[in-house]
């Protein structure tokens, strides 16, 4: 694990930095994104996949979603990067990639209250354009960078997690979510937070938690690095 973290994730994220100043001095009039550079970031996610395997054995999913505002200054969550798990790969039918949430920024609010919120705002709202995810408002909404559940349907039902996302069920059972802040940010939290990392799994119980917050973590501050570097 130690040589993957050193030749395969430091060496894979100062190559995609690389990558970027290169495109900029090149393309100086260009708006990029991280779309811009798909393949380099799926590399990563790979390295990221790869870690979790061999240190806690977790199969999992990951998405980069990135952070926006609209016109009436809402929040917005969209999935820009997806790899794919290994179980998932072998799966017939393929999650839908291109949700979009509508996120909360509550202050402080307990994950119940915010799964109960979510809730309603889809019995209000019905067939809206945007999904709602409990874990993404509580990430917003409090000092708490970090969500993990180990069994989704446990939190469930205790009122503590809810998503209108219809790939819920049928492609993962745990979810792990991190805002994608740099370090020492809590002070000024609104105005660092680009977006969020998850890792989900169609398994129950894998993800220790001490562990999994340090590693992942670890990953969620590598990729603000990478937009940082964008700007």
């Amino acid at each position: 694990m130690l040589s993957s973290l050193h030749r395969g994730l430091y060496h894979c994220t100062c190559g995609i930095k690389r990558n970027i100043k290169a495109r900029r001095s090149l393309e100086p009039n260009h708006l990029h994104t991280l779309l811009d550079f798909t393949p380099d970031l799926t590399r990563l996610l790979q390295f990221f996949h790869s870690i979790l395997y061999t240190a806690f054995h977790i199969d999992a999913s990951i998405s980069i979603y990135r952070i926006s505002e609209t016109s009436d200054e809402r929040l917005v969550l969209t999935r820009e990067i997806f790899l794919m798990s290994k179980t998932e790969e072998s799966k017939a039918n393929m999650r839908q990639q291109n949700h979009k949430y509508i996120i909360a920024r509550e202050s402080e609010n307990s994950i119940k209250e915010l799964s109960s919120k979510a809730q309603r705002y889809c019995e209000h709202h019905g067939n809206a354009m945007f999904q709602k995810n409990s874990a993404f408002d509580f990430i917003l909404s409090n000092p708490q960078n970090f969500w993990l559940s180990n069994d989704l349907s446990i939190d469930a039902e205790r009122g503590e997690f809810f998503t209108s996302s219809p790939n819920h069920k049928e492609f993962y059972k745990s979810l792990a979510a991190f805002a994608i802040l740099p370090p020492e940010c809590n002070k000024n939290k609104d105005a660092s937070i680009k977006g969020i990392l998850t890792f989900d799994t169609e398994k129950t119980n894998l993800f220790v938690e001490k562990e999994c917050v340090a590693l992942m973590g670890i990953m969620a501050h590598i990729v603000n690095e990478i937009i940082e570097s964008l700007n």
